[in-house]
């Protein structure tokens, strides 16, 4: 799911709910591989909500990771 937002600190926020699941490999990468253009051209912020903790560390430049409705931590 994809929702745009606007918020006052951000000119522009997308909010991705779990957007790749159920790609492939190729479909996963070609699908972060169009954020990361759009992100660098036209400013995106972009909250990405995942239980892929291996997609987090790969692709995310900060984190907040949350457990049983409490804040683990922060990166």
């Amino acid at each position: 799911m994809l929702v745009k937002i606007g918020w006052p600190r951000f000119e522009l926020m997308n909010i991705l709910d779990e957007a790749p699941a159920g790609s492939d490999v190729r479909g996963e990468a070609d699908f972060y591989q169009l954020l990361y253009e759009l992100k660098a051209e036209q400013g995106w912020t972009i909250l990405q909500i995942s239980h892929d903790l291996d997609m987090v560390r790969k692709h995310c430049s900060e984190f907040v990771l949350g457990c049983e409705r409490s804040v683990v931590c922060c990166v």
